[in-house]
């Protein structure tokens, strides 16, 4: 009865299902966590996207390799337009505006590319959220049954060992 009903017990006398319920709950407090956090980086992000602010004091801008570089590149760039005259029209002065605007393209493509990411990363998470969340119902689902399982591997139980104790009495 035990085995056909998958009612083996570990070390610590709990069925399998109620230590896959206790990891799996133990995952997704973890998860909820973790999409806490990254919606709320993400929800900042997006409005300082929008509302124009300045997204680069966001921690995941200012850990991007590539921001760092495309922000020294446009400090050169800036120096070095700083050395012609404010008003100059040169070659070289155009050729560094131009330089200029296109750095701040690539600096605003990164910087959206990071708030995709983490956009990804939310929907990531809120996806894993709802598997565990499914798996938990199922495991709880198998605990209930597993409880009324062993409500009839006790009387069972009880029965055998009645039909022990008589048999034994019956041979003394």
């Amino acid at each position: 009865f035990r085995i056909e009903n998958d009612l083996i017990a570990n070390d610590a006398g709990t069925i399998a299902a109620e230590q896959q319920l206790n990891e799996l709950t133990s995952e997704l407090i973890a998860t909820r966590g973790e999409l806490a956090e990254r919606s709320a980086a993400f929800e900042r992000a997006r409005q300082l996207l929008a509302s124009g602010d300045d997204i680069q004091s966001l921690p995941e801008v200012q850990d991007s390799d590539i921001i760092s570089a495309l922000r020294t590149q446009l400090l050169d760039i800036e120096r070095r337009l700083a050395e012609f005259s404010a008003g100059s029209s040169s070659r070289r002065a155009v050729a560094l505006r131009d330089e200029q605007t296109a750095t701040r393209a690539q600096l605003l493509s990164e910087v959206r590319r990071i708030v995709d990411i983490l956009r990804n990363e939310v929907n990531t998470l809120q996806a894993r959220e709802e598997l565990l969340q499914e798996a938990v119902a199922r495991t709880e689902a198998e605990i209930g049954d597993a409880s009324r399982l062993t409500v009839r591997l006790r009387e069972l139980e009880r029965r055998a060992e009645s039909y022990r104790l008589l048999y034994e009495r019956y041979l003394e």
